[in-house]
């Protein structure tokens, strides 16, 4: 199952960022969380930046369509780290005090 299997590694990567302190304080998640969807919206934005053609006069060349790979990933990491990093995976509250972050 591909999808089990994107999960598993989901998993694997957020528990390498807690081992490493990465997620440990408030402060330290809100950096990390910044950081990757800015590097996942300047992704977003490359890929659909026209590439430039010699000879060719830039207000000519059409864009490119936009790859959304990126912010999906970064999308699912959220949906897992909130579903598995929350203290008590059955409430409610502590899944939404950890989208307060």
């Amino acid at each position: 199952n591909e999808a089990g299997g994107a999960e598993k590694a989901c998993v694997a990567f957020l528990a390498v960022l807690q081992q490493q302190g990465v997620l440990k304080t408030e402060e330290s998640t809100e950096v990390f969380l910044r950081i990757a969807a800015e590097v996942c919206v300047e992704a977003c934005l490359k890929s659909g930046a026209p590439a430039p053609v010699e000879g060719q006069d830039p207000s000519a060349q059409t864009n490119n369509q936009f790859s959304y790979n990126v912010i999906d990933a970064f999308s699912a990491m959220l949906v897992i780290l909130v579903k598995y990093a929350s203290s008590d995976p059955q409430s409610l509250t502590s899944r939404v005090h950890l989208l307060n972050r």
